[in-house]
């Protein structure tokens, strides 16, 4: 048993990273059982690791003995091993998270932290089948997809899970035929946690309906990630069908097009962390404005497309640009010259303009429209909202947050890259123009 394991441990392994005797790895060591037998079967490979251990400070004294004999076994391996102690508690409570969760988190971003501080190739998790059967029942009752379904990855970028396709059952045999020591978590045998509950309650009751269960869930395992991989080929294709990028950064989804429909959706814009249920409000509605946000996007709905945006671009600070200034810079940037207007020559570019310089007065004012706003169009007369003009030109929700205005005592001198006000006009009087470049 044990060189058959030790075999299986190398060979997947070696699918992962062909070249893993030059690899330095990070070896993520608890003192459970099936962190130990990682252990052994790394050194018995002669693998360049060092051993990283994660003291969560939840269960007193204990915890502090499980780091001792991780210490131990890591010195009689001769590896080298750092240690993290986290006050998980304080952190779920600063979070808002479950402590499971706060842990989850601290040993994920510290590991890939010291990853990069030892100059190490991969971090190798001990996870095992059982590991993996009772994720997917996991996420299978919080509700999921089928990515969900496949549990966990045997490789999510830098980690690597090369025991993945071994039962509990047999590293313990391995740790008994080798002779060697494990600690045992006591919170384990506790079922009010989801986990514990389904490994000591769901999955026996299954395994006594159906023996080979386990066996089972891996295999359907296997198959969920094939139709996973397939339904990201479709997204890429989808994606490049029905979406494109607009000159200003955002993302115009063509939500009429026959590919789409609420799943799809939800499958390619749950990366921007957006939720089933957000997604399907926003599929429901026909309210042209309506929007949802992530924590770091917003969707808005505009007729036959939506907009995906980052959230960072939707603030704007209002700024002056003084007499003499030759350049403005804000979340918009302007480039300022003072012309003569005999050299004033007029293009269709609607990001630069020419002003009668005597008409405006110093500081000018750039800031964010306002409800209620009007001007002039040039040509005009009388003047316009401009919500009506932004109408007229059809411009979307996101692109007309973008309108920025320079303005003059008040007064609306340029909706920048669309119109200036006739009042600012050059005209035949003129005596000198503000050239003013849009950036």
């Amino acid at each position: 048993m044990a060189e058959n394991l030790s075999y299986q441990f190398i060979e997947m392994l070696s699918a992962l990273e062909p070249d893993v005797k030059q690899r330095k790895f990070v070896l993520a060591v608890s003192g459970g059982a099936d962190s130990m037998a990682m252990l052994s079967l790394a050194h018995k490979h002669g693998l360049k690791a060092i051993v990283a251990h994660c003291n969560f400070n939840l269960r007193g004294d204990e915890s502090d003995e499980d780091e001792m004999f991780v210490r131990t076994w890591a010195e009689r391996f001769s590896y080298d091993i750092k240690v993290a102690r986290f006050q998980t508690k304080d952190y779920a409570k600063q979070h808002g998270i479950s402590i499971q969760m706060a842990a989850r988190d601290l040993r994920y971003d510290w590991f890939e932290s010291l990853r990069r501080q030892t100059a190490c190739d991969y971090v190798i998790l001990a996870h095992h089948r059982d590991d993996l059967v009772e994720t997917m029942l996991i996420n299978l009752t919080r509700g999921t997809g089928i990515k969900g379904l496949t549990g966990m990855q045997v490789r999510n970028g830098y980690l690597l899970r090369p025991m993945l396709n071994l039962s509990r059952q047999e590293i313990e045999v391995y740790l008994k035929e080798e002779n060697l020591d494990f600690r045992e978590d006591s919170s384990n045998a506790e079922t009010k946690y989801l986990r514990n509950h389904i490994r000591h309650r769901v999955i026996p009751a299954f395994q006594e309906a159906a023996p080979d269960f386990m066996q089972r869930m891996t295999d359907n395992a296997a198959r969920f990630r094939e139709n996973s991989d397939l339904l990201e080929h479709f997204l890429s294709f989808m994606k490049a069908s029905i979406c494109f990028r607009h000159e200003n950064g955002d993302m115009m989804i063509d939500i009429k097009h026959p590919l789409v429909n609420e799943m799809a959706l939800f499958e390619l814009l749950q990366t921007y962390g957006f939720h089933r249920a957000q997604i399907a409000d926003l599929y429901a509605s026909d309210l042209s404005g309506k929007h949802v946000m992530s924590t770091d996007y917003m969707l808005l709905s505009d007729r036959d497309q939506w907009i995906l945006r980052e959230r960072q671009n939707e603030t704007f600070t209002s700024g002056y640009i003084q007499s003499g200034d030759e350049e403005f810079h804000g979340d918009i940037d302007l480039r300022l010259r003072i012309v003569d207007v005999n050299d004033v020559s007029f293009s269709d570019n609607p990001n630069q303009v020419f002003l009668d310089y005597d008409k405006l007065k110093f500081p000018l004012e750039v800031r964010a429209w306002r409800e209620g706003d009007r001007f002039t169009p040039l040509g005009m007369k009388g003047s316009q909202k401009l919500s009506d003009f932004f109408i007229n030109r059809k411009l979307s929700v996101l692109e007309k947050q973008d309108v920025r205005l320079v303005c003059s005592e008040g007064k609306i001198v340029w909706v920048i890259g669309y119109q200036i006000d006739d009042a600012f006009k050059i005209t035949e009087t003129s005596q000198g123009s503000l050239c003013i470049n849009k950036r």
